[in-house]
């Protein structure tokens, strides 16, 4: 199952002792996923969705929005480098958008930059709207901001930080300003899994969500990038952190910053995609049901397209 899921999804897979990280061309929503061993077994922590995210900006005074599923999508997997490097490449026929996930072998945060082009003309206005979805089998109940929330649920935060709508939802909000040491932890102590962020770059706002049971399930964020030129290439970056005290025996939530800042012995980076699959079980073809078909797998150039009826779309490898 693990064999079939990497090949019909197209997944990408890059791994240190304490976190995975599993991107995919063609998997749904669904871009990429941070995984945390839990008893050598991995087990996923959050998620980001292509409709999730979005990109805004003004060009020749037309207001344009689009949910990163609206826009052509490929992947770049440079697994031969150090430091490892897997790209997201977001394109129409104004803009180039990039998602870069780099992973050093002395530092477990993975390093995340955006990095947005103009293709022909000046762009104004543009912003870049970020969500984490976290899985709800953990039980993320506790924000740290130092200094602004200090281990606090989104339901507990003071007016006017917090808004919430009945009993279905609440949100506490933050500026760029509010981070102080530029970071953000969540922490679950039920399964002693913790997640952060160290924002290089700011962001101009934000919010951590929690639904009716208080449990926390997405941190949002937004970068606005105002004008940039054609050609010119602006770049917004951050570090996430994702951790298990069943493989990190001396974590908690206090020291869950201090990780960032830690320089560890060299360590190994595991990196794999779904060509090693392919290639080890001798696949040439991959055949789908056609109302099940995910219509990112078309931007793979790595598949051919053969033949295509009412039920079934099938595609050649090319190896």
């Amino acid at each position: 199952m693990e064999i079939a899921e990497a090949v019909l999804t197209l997944s990408y897979e890059l791994e240190h002792s304490q976190t995975m990280l599993k991107a995919y061309q063609a998997k749904g929503d669904t871009l990429d996923e941070n995984y945390v061993s839990i008893d050598q077994i991995w087990s996923r922590v959050s998620s980001s969705s292509g409709t999730g995210d979005f990109l805004s900006y003004t060009l020749n005074g037309v207001d344009n929005q689009f949910s990163l599923s609206q826009l052509s999508k490929e992947i770049v997997f440079e697994d031969q480098v150090s430091p490892k490097k897997l790209t997201f490449v977001f394109s129409n026929d104004d803009v180039v958008l990039t998602k870069t996930v780099k992973v050093e072998n002395t530092s477990y945060p993975f390093t995340v930059s955006w990095t947005l082009t103009p293709i022909k003309s000046e762009i104004y206005n543009a912003s870049l709207y970020l969500t984490t979805l976290f899985d709800l089998k953990y039980h993320f109940e506790e924000a740290d901001i130092p200094g602004f929330l200090d281990w606090v649920n989104p339901w507990d935060a003071p007016e006017p930080i917090r808004a919430s709508n009945d009993s279905i939802w609440a949100v506490a909000s933050f500026s760029g300003a509010n981070l102080r040491d530029s970071y953000l932890g969540l922490f679950d102590e039920s399964s002693e899994v913790g997640f952060a962020f160290r924002f290089e770059d700011l962001p101009d706002w934000g919010n951590i969500g929690a639904l009716g049971n208080r449990q926390i399930d997405a941190v949002r964020f937004q970068y606005n990038f105002d004008g940039i030129s054609a050609n010119q290439t602006i770049t917004k970056s951050y570090q996430t952190l994702t951790f298990s005290k069943s493989n990190y025996p001396l974590l908690t939530r206090d020291l869950l910053q201090g990780i960032f800042s830690q320089k560890f012995p060299e360590f190994s980076v595991k990196s794999r995609d779904f060509m090693y699959s392919i290639k080890e079980n001798n696949i040439s073809f991959i055949v789908y049901d056609r109302n099940e078909l995910d219509t990112q797998i078309l931007h793979s150039k790595m598949l051919q397209l053969i033949y295509s009826n009412d039920r079934y779309v099938i595609f050649k490898i090319q190896k």
